[in-house]
């Protein structure tokens, strides 16, 4: 650089210079990171373990090629700036300093920056790989083999009551199982594998003495037919049926998790505990 400037290299020229190779090798990384993002996501959409994304789709779209595009020409002028900023010094300062203390601790400390940041990177990617492979064989206690899931909103002006919004669920159900190739239809406010309502509760006094801190459980409120659309293994006890409506008494279902911390994993059938 500094026999350049002294032939007589303008700083734009040289900016020139650094821009068009930051640019070039910005590039080559903005594409291929682009192409590991692309098939990175159709390989975790097909290793999709237990149904746990819910039906979303991982892919690429606009904003992250924007996201890239722009991260990329940042890099790029930021690169060819810097050389520039770091090239005030005089000719012969230039060259006979090339190799001086104060360049080489930044150039040390560059790149122990850029160490430090790829390994922070690869250490979380090879933590998130071996989590997401644990997931898949992780017994989620349903299968979502063939099963589809959305959400759908009753809006309070439209269905005025609770019990209307209840008879739409229901009806909307029956439409659904009703369609050809249609098994099974069923509603609920949560589904497993995604952020559900918390409740605090107490247990059956019956089960032993109350515990310190007051419980709290994941709670989903389901329509029958549920736990058969979604292949849930009944450990014992039934399931609901059309006759749990209101003016009857209430039931419940738990987990066998929640039947062997709370209750002692006895036959809990019967039992009771208070929402």
């Amino acid at each position: 650089i500094a026999v350049r400037r002294a032939i007589g290299a303008s700083r734009s020229r040289l900016a020139q210079q650094f821009f068009t190779e930051s640019l070039v090798l910005v590039v080559m990384g903005g594409i291929v990171g682009l192409l590991v993002g692309r098939y990175g996501a159709i390989l975790l959409t097909r290793l999709d373990p237990k149904g746990s994304f819910n039906g979303y789709e991982i892919g690429l779209d606009w904003r992250v090629v924007t996201a890239t595009a722009a991260v990329t020409a940042l890099t790029a002028i930021a690169f060819s700036v810097l050389p520039g900023l770091a090239g005030r010094d005089s000719v012969q300062t230039g060259l006979r300093q090339a190799d001086a203390q104060r360049k080489g601790l930044l150039r040390s400390g560059l790149v122990v920056a850029e160490i430090a940041i790829a390994l922070l990177l690869t250490v979380g990617a090879g933590l998130m790989v071996r989590s997401f492979l644990h997931l898949r064989d992780v017994d989620s206690g349903f299968s979502a083999d063939r099963l589809l899931t959305f959400r759908v909103n009753f809006p309070e002006s439209r269905y005025a009551t609770h019990a209307a919004a209840m008879t739409a669920q229901q009806l909307l159900a029956q439409r659904l199982a009703a369609l050809p190739g249609v098994s099974a239809a069923s509603s609920a406010t949560d589904i497993p594998a995604s952020e559900g309502s918390l409740i605090a509760f107490t247990p059956d006094p019956a089960a032993g003495p109350p515990p310190e801190n007051v419980p709290i459980g994941s709670v989903s409120l389901v329509q029958p037919g549920y736990f058969e659309t979604m292949r849930i293994r009944l450990r014992t006890g039934r399931t609901f049926n059309s006759s749990d409506a209101p003016g009857h008494p209430l039931v419940a279902m738990i987990g066998e998790t929640l039947a062997k911390q709370r209750f002692g994993g006895v036959n809990v059938v019967g039992r009771r505990l208070k929402w």
